[in-house]
């Protein structure tokens, strides 16, 4: 049941970062249904509230912060970030929104140093994906 859990995971991520690459969105159709998809999976494999809570700390964090950065950060990120609360543990969300982080970092990175320009968007829930395909492979040890 695990690689179930695994595969619901990335499921959400792949088909937000080929819509987050396109148009700078996410669907939050598809994003809603995968996360009472995960919900309901996390309840019927007898999932305690006490491990949820924490999943989900990850995309509240990043709702918040685009809260506060009034979009700098987007939204769709955070939304997408707390439905793949409902496929991981608080670990691995952790893990992944962390070297999501990294990665994107070292984009924007290279971004400003080819460009040299100091406001550069670019699709975020792509790195996520790489990071959760990561800590995926790695056993959730990364």
């Amino acid at each position: 049941m695990i690689w179930l859990r695994k595969a619901g995971g990335l499921l959400l991520l792949f088909g937000n970062s080929l819509t987050d690459i396109k148009r700078r969105r996410i669907s939050l159709i598809f994003t809603g249904l995968a996360a009472v998809c995960g919900a309901a999976f996390f309840i019927g494999t007898g999932g305690l509230l006490t491990e949820l809570l924490p999943a989900l700390l990850p995309g509240t964090a990043f709702v918040l912060l685009s809260l506060a950065s009034r979009g700098g950060i987007g939204m769709g990120d955070g939304i997408v970030l707390l439905a793949a609360g409902f496929f991981r543990t608080w670990q691995e969300i952790l893990a992944a929104a962390s070297l999501a982080a990294f990665l994107a970092g070292g984009y924007a990175a290279v971004l400003f140093i080819i460009r040299r320009r100091g406001e550069e968007r670019f699709a975020f829930v792509p790195f996520l994906f790489l990071a959760d395909l990561i800590v995926c492979l790695a056993g959730g040890r990364v």
